[in-house]
């Protein structure tokens, strides 16, 4: 099993990278409350291109299967940045 990044603070109090926040809808600062939830894995994700620029790519699935490592999880309507570096 793969876990997360770790992020290390005082007791009683979680540091959130920014993106997290974001996801999140936090403000700085702002209380919340965490819980341990057991999350279902995953069989299945589409995909959809924002440009055509991905459909010249010789080995697309490769290079998705490689750069979706990156996501730890994925969410319902959520919108992902994947780069190549040759286009």
């Amino acid at each position: 099993m793969r876990g997360g990044p770790e992020f290390g603070s005082a007791e009683g109090v979680a540091v959130l990278p920014h993106w997290m926040m974001e996801k999140l809808e936090l403000q700085y600062g702002e209380d919340v409350v965490l819980e341990t939830v057991q999350l279902q894995e995953g069989t299945y994700v589409k995909l959809q291109g924002v440009t055509s620029d991905y459909a010249d790519l010789s080995d697309l699935k490769a290079i998705l299967e490689v750069k979706m490592r990156d996501f730890f999880t994925l969410s319902i309507g959520d919108k992902i940045s994947i780069y190549v570096d040759h286009l």
